[in-house]
């Protein structure tokens, strides 16, 4: 058998749609997982349902059983956000990450790749300290970054925190590589006029899309408008776009900017593009978009991801001729 991995804290499969990419030849074995709807969505696109098994509890022996090359990990990230009480390694959501940290020393088969991905504040964090404790006890060679998909060609701004380990030297340099209801109404552009983000088909970028996008107005995720040129309709438009600061306008003229552009939601579909998902990638037919957002929030960059394991298997692995050059 080729190249092997596990997936733990699966999602929606980002991890395995970016192996995919990487390594055409890999197989996942199983992935992990404790998020029903997050189950169902892999399940829809992968034909094979992650398990739903506390990561907390798995030992060793269970580990070594798979004798998998590569772990793939997005362990959660609440214990380091911005808004939360950034507890690290102390919250108990931190767990599970940490009983698998504890495991890799015990194992007779650990893997000799891992890639794990988080949020920025990781970084700053306890529980960076300890995987780095964890990776160098264990003969790892680790190397840490912090991309966005901008650094890609793709124009959505998402930094995250990304971890290689490898147990041969890695290579010096990172090779470089509407809808009726999307309508945004009047009300949330008034009442939110100074925090809502607008884009356009020809801006090079929009911000991060969370799971409150739909939901949220500050700090969730951009909105489209749907005018062709949208200078054409408001000439505020260039300073609304950031020549100007916004304290130029009073709440009631940035609203009526905002409504001239008839602006809506990113589509879901859309958003996985953002993430470059692929176009075969979907939701299952029940679910809401209101879910579909949530389990897009707290996905991940698919190229990226690729990108870096593309990084870490040309690290003297035996399975190196898989990957695409």
């Amino acid at each position: 058998m080729g190249l092997t991995a596990l997936e733990f804290y699966s999602g929606i499969g980002g991890m395995h749609y970016a192996l995919q990419l990487a390594a055409p030849a890999a197989a996942v074995l199983d992935a992990f997982d404790i998020n029903h709807s997050a189950n169902r969505c892999y399940e829809h696109n992968f034909g094979k349902a992650p398990k739903q098994v506390d990561i907390e509890h798995m030992t060793a022996a269970q580990l070594d059983a798979y004798a998998a090359d590569l772990w793939l990990l997005a362990p959660p990230c609440q214990p380091f956000t911005r808004q939360g009480a950034q507890l690290g390694a102390q919250d108990n959501r931190s767990r599970s990450f940490l009983n698998l940290l504890d495991r890799i020393p015990a194992m007779r088969s650990p893997p000799r790749f891992l890639l794990l991905e988080n949020v920025v504040g990781f970084e700053a964090s306890d529980m960076q300290q300890l995987l780095m404790q964890c990776l160098a006890g264990a003969g790892y060679h680790a190397a840490e970054f912090m991309l966005t998909p901008l650094q890609y060609g793709i124009p959505y701004s998402r930094p995250r925190y990304f971890c290689l380990a490898s147990k041969q030297p890695l290579p010096v340099v990172l090779p470089a590589n509407l809808l009726a209801e999307m309508w945004v109404p009047d009300a949330v552009l008034a009442r939110h006029a100074e925090v809502v983000d607008v884009v356009s088909s020809a801006s090079c970028s929009c911000n991060c899309f969370t799971k409150a996008y739909g939901k949220l107005a500050r700090g969730a995720g951009s909105l489209l408008a749907t005018v062709e040129d949208p200078g054409s309709v408001d000439p505020r438009w260039r300073l609304l776009g950031g020549t100007a600061p916004l304290r130029a306008f009073d709440r009631e003229s940035l609203a009526a900017a905002w409504q001239q552009l008839r602006p809506r939601y990113f589509t879901p579909a859309e958003i996985a593009r953002l993430h470059s998902f692929p176009q075969q990638f979907g939701f299952p037919g029940d679910m809401t978009p209101r879910q579909c957002y949530k389990l897009l929030g707290n996905s991940l960059s698919v190229a990226v991801v690729a990108d870096l394991l593309r990084f870490v298997l040309l690290s003297g692995s035996p399975d190196a001729s898989a990957v695409d050059a």
